[in-house]
């Protein structure tokens, strides 16, 4: 039996998955299985193991609050990744300075150009790693650009065989030359554009239970969306209303001053992706607010923690989060609250929140 180790650079895949057509989606929990299935009968019909699936992708940080949406689809669709289908996921930021995301909405003299420079270095580090462990026989690397000729020629000379999974027109010229004048693989590249039907997600029309207290009309409602596994599932129409109070909320109606005493909870530098705590300030329907001493942080419900309920909150319950934006305290109101995330219900000790 062989077995294999699988790759993926999820930056790479989330950007090119598009050209599989539109609107179409991938089966996650299908795709390893059929790569491998595919692995096996080209080496004559060999059982493959799958050892494990690695992801390896990015996400923004420090961005304008009107990318939120986008943000936060990236973010669920790693969350599923680990959730659902068992991956290995490695997620690394990607500092947007204050800017939008997409080129187009900067403005025209801003030369501005995201840095992603973690993503090909970590995958690189796990394949190497593991080559030198002897943990698998056979990388399957999913991606498509040229940055990885090097490591993959390394891996050959380790002694393991190197597969390749791409799509096309968007794979480097060097991992789909049919001579392999860069010695990258030992098969033929493997094209997820031939492997539609069979890597395709399907969701059939069920019916689940909407859990939003604000719901109208029948419930259970019938979707073919996507259910996650022991996460609430809210409808289309509840979601929108989600965002709408979010959206015409204004704080600056409220006078509530940050009561954290510095000198007793403590006050230190925090940066993005930092695990930091705070206490539940204000609660709304749909959302609410951590206060800090560094200021508010918003958080919906959906950026609960798996197994955090949202509404066994109140107003004080310690939390702990992930930072994704900091607090800008120059912007009056809500404009200058951070964003928080995986918030999940702390300790009730203060102690806990002080400076080590």
């Amino acid at each position: 039996m062989a077995k294999v180790m699988i790759f993926m650079d999820g930056s790479w895949l989330y950007s090119t998955v598009r050209f599989l057509g539109e609107d179409f989606q991938i089966d996650y929990g299908k795709l390893p299985v059929v790569l491998a299935k595919l692995l096996g009968r080209k080496m004559g019909g060999i059982p493959v193991d799958i050892v494990r699936t690695y992801m390896f992708g990015s996400n923004a940080i420090n961005y304008q609050n009107s990318d939120e949406e986008m943000v936060k689809r990236r973010k669920v669709f790693y969350d599923i990744l680990r959730e659902e289908y068992g991956y290995q996921v490695e997620v690394f930021p990607v500092d947007y300075r204050g800017r939008r995301l997409r080129k187009k909405d900067r403005h025209p003299d801003d030369d501005f150009s995201p840095e992603e420079k973690s993503v090909d270095v970590a995958l690189s580090a796990n394949m190497l790693y593991y080559a030198a462990l002897n943990s698998y026989d056979i990388a399957l690397f999913l991606g498509g650009s040229r940055d990885y000729v090097p490591l993959l020629q390394k891996v050959r000379l380790l002694g393991k065989r190197v597969a390749i999974a791409s799509i096309k027109g968007s794979c480097a010229f060097e991992l789909l030359d049919n001579k392999d004048s860069k010695h990258v693989r030992d098969f033929d590249v493997i094209w997820l554009d031939d492997l539609t039907e069979d890597i395709k997600a399907v969701n059939e029309e069920r019916y689940v239970e909407c859990r939003s207290p604000m719901h109208e009309g029948p419930n259970p409602i019938l979707t073919d969306e996507f259910v996650r596994k022991n996460r609430p599932f809210f409808c289309k129409e509840c979601r929108e209303k989600m965002r709408a109070q979010r959206y015409s909320y204004n704080d600056d109606e409220f006078d509530i001053e940050n009561d954290f005493d510095d000198e007793s909870f403590g006050n230190r530098i925090i940066n993005a992706g930092d695990v930091y705590r705070g206490r539940i300030k204000r609660l709304m329907d749909f959302f609410g607010f951590i206060e800090t001493p560094e200021g508010d942080f918003y958080f919906g419900m959906d950026d609960c923690a798996h197994g955090t309920d949202f509404y066994s909150m109140t107003e004080g319950t310690p939390v702990e989060f992930i930072v994704v934006n900091m607090p800008n305290k120059r912007l009056r109101g809500s404009r200058g609250n951070g964003k928080a995330e995986e918030v999940s219900v702390a300790s009730n000790d203060e102690s806990d929140f002080s400076e080590e």
